[in-house]
């Protein structure tokens, strides 16, 4: 159970739905395996156990809210039927997760116009989910993308893309703007949704206009429990 959390911390575990699934995880391990003797007791214990997991990531909005709508209710009646309660609630958030991952999937796939030439930049399962789900379907698609320094999130997706048959073009970050002048449209994960913007990688925003002056549509691919409700109440986002 331990090893989730040092693959959270260790960037192991990358991208901020990959974040929010290992929280998942974590919690139906600790609720499963956790000695409480009441289901209060119980409910401190997952508490505890979702702020660990937060003070880890502090900056992933998507964590912090299926945390949060996992232990919203207080607990009532045995410790058995409270363990029982917790682990369908938790089991029915994976669903939901995986329901809505295919439903962005076809929009993303619906959104583009084939043959065509994608650029990305990080690494974003919900970028390479849409890029893979078009190449299943036959369609012709070529995917331009930056290694992102630091750590190189950049070659994870190329590496990714590319052993799963997807033809990619991989450029170092000075070459942002070559790599756009090789595109047709431009898709982008997404860390935070905020009021008034979405947060990404370091670099995104420079990109992005970069792709403007270009005239090359850009999309952000990203789920809606990645909006950050602690910035409607003056939290700066990082």
């Amino acid at each position: 159970m331990r090893h989730i959390l040092s693959d959270i911390k260790n960037l192991r575990i990358q991208g901020a739905e990959a974040v929010a699934r290992a929280g998942i995880s974590y919690l139906k391990e600790l609720c499963s395996q956790n000695k409480a003797s009441t289901s209060r007791d119980l409910h401190r214990h997952l508490k505890s156990g979702a702020a660990e997991l937060l003070s880890l990531r502090p900056t992933e909005p998507m964590l912090y809210n299926v945390l949060y709508y996992s232990l919203l209710e207080e607990p009532r009646g045995s410790l058995a039927l409270y363990r029982e309660y917790m682990l369908l609630r938790l089991n029915q958030l994976q669903t939901t997760l995986n329901t809505h991952r295919a439903y962005i999937e076809d929009l993303g796939v619906a959104a583009l116009s084939f043959p065509t030439r994608v650029y990305t930049h990080c690494h974003s399962s919900t970028v390479t989910n849409i890029i893979l789900a078009a190449h299943r379907k036959g369609r012709r698609v070529t995917v331009v993308n930056t290694e992102t320094r630091p750590l190189y999130q950049g070659r994870k997706t190329a590496m990714e893309l590319a052993t799963a048959g997807v033809r990619v073009r991989h450029y170092v970050d000075s070459a942002a703007r070559l790599a756009l002048k090789e595109s047709d449209v431009m898709l982008i994960g997404c860390d935070s949704i905020t009021p008034t913007r979405i947060v990404n990688k370091i670099g995104s925003e420079m990109i992005s206009e970069i792709a403007h002056q270009f005239d090359i549509p850009i999309y952000v691919c990203t789920h809606s429990l990645k909006f950050d409700p602690r910035a409607l109440y003056g939290r700066e986002t990082p």
